[in-house]
């Protein structure tokens, strides 16, 4: 096994608490230096909340790296509400890249590359999921496996690998004498993202109850309902947008009556 597989087990610890994202992005201002999860709205609200726990040198490190990122993410002014909102929009970006019509032109020859990064050979040409860095988002440990049944093998690339590799890799470019401010926003972004996704439980396990092969984080288990657009829900994708529709379910009831919200309408 490679350092870099052993360096993944180790750090399953940091990986697993629930202060890991503040951690980490505090990671930008020791020394020398100068996170489908959920759906967008859920990755952004927990980007916004470590925004609001980053210390002054954090949060102008990061606006040095959001001004020379990609220009769909950079800030549209220097004001602290646009650089907060650009840090938000970053932490969509891992997903963003998933479909190569949203991927930045400078980013497309990186892609590949960093796809292969994790994997033991070649990515096998014929798993989507072993493309556009996919396999970073998750690693599903199975849960309810028949009897006698084994779990087919898990990939080598994951993100208990990705996620505190990118960790080291933002560290090392915050301590570079000439910043490499499309890498920095690479990694940078990736741990917004990884972070927000290390806490949506479907990218954790997979159940193998009802799939024998199992059901993919739940992509597979359908609820028995549709959406707006009359295609049936999936247990993943109804957990990815369950924060933006509690908050958008607590904000109607803003606009309820007292005497309405107690006779329970």
């Amino acid at each position: 096994m490679s350092p870099l597989f052993a360096t993944g087990r180790q750090s399953m610890g940091r990986f697993r608490a629930s202060v890991a994202f503040l951690v980490v992005l505090s990671l930008l201002t020791i020394q020398s230096a100068p996170v489908f999860g959920w759906f967008f709205e859920g990755h952004a609200q927990i980007a916004d909340i470590a925004w609001t726990r980053l210390t002054p040198r954090a949060r102008a490190a990061i606006t040095d790296i959001l001004k020379l990122g990609p220009q769909a993410y950079r800030p549209k002014s220097d004001s602290e509400a646009d650089v907060r909102a650009a840090f938000a929009r970053a932490s969509g970006f891992a997903d963003d890249i998933k479909n190569d019509r949203q991927t930045p032109a400078e980013y497309s020859v990186l892609l590949p590359q960093m796809n292969r990064l994790f994997f033991d050979g070649e990515p096998p040409a014929n798993d989507n999921e072993a493309n556009r860095c996919k396999t970073w988002h998750y690693y599903d440990v199975p849960l309810r496996l028949p009897e006698g049944v084994t779990a087919p093998p898990r990939r080598t690339s994951s993100i208990l690998i990705a996620y505190p590799y990118a960790i080291v890799q933002l560290k090392r470019l915050s301590k570079t004498p000439e910043k490499e401010r499309a890498l920095q926003f690479w990694w940078l972004a990736w741990i917004e993202h990884l972070a927000g996704d290390a806490h949506q439980p479907l990218h954790c396990a997979e159940s193998f109850q009802y799939e024998k092969e199992g059901d993919a984080g739940g992509n597979l288990f359908l609820l028995g309902f549709k959406d707006e657009r009359d295609r049936q829900v999936r247990l993943h994708a109804y957990w990815d947008g369950a924060p933006n529709d509690i908050i958008t379910h607590e904000l109607s009831l803003i606009h309820i009556s007292e005497p309405t919200r107690r006779r329970g309408i």
